[in-house]
């Protein structure tokens, strides 16, 4: 007999969020393997700094990834680049509208208002 392999809690909430966000094929991209590969590598690297800039580099030739804009706008918003986590989250939910995801406009209002712009946070 097999013995089971037990998974940590955080890795089976953490391959849930990417079978959400990531996984499921919302954007227009033609390479939807790369684009979860990248997305994928860019959660999983410890530095913040790197992920980001790994995601804004994919981002500069597939401009139509939704998943790659949202990643890199928790990313951003971890690192308290603000104006980066509004220009993302914007993106992200101009190229998919439906289903609404709560989590992107949350990010975008906290940006705003860590930019002293609340009154942008209410109209997100």
């Amino acid at each position: 007999m097999v013995p089971r392999q037990r998974i940590p809690l955080v890795n089976l909430a953490s391959s849930l969020f990417l079978s959400l966000v990531v996984m499921t094929p919302h954007c227009l991209a033609s390479d939807l393997s790369g684009e979860t590969a990248v997305v994928e590598k860019a959660e999983r690297t410890v530095n913040r700094k790197l992920s980001l800039s790994m995601l804004e580099n994919y981002l500069a030739s597939h401009s139509d990834s939704s998943s790659a804009y949202l990643s890199a706008a928790r990313m951003s918003n971890q690192l308290g680049i603000h104006r980066k986590t509004i220009i993302f989250t914007t993106k992200y939910l101009d190229l998919k509208p439906e289903p609404l995801v709560y989590y992107a406009y949350h990010l975008r209002a906290q940006a705003y208002t860590c930019l002293g712009q609340p009154d942008k946070a209410l109209l997100t």
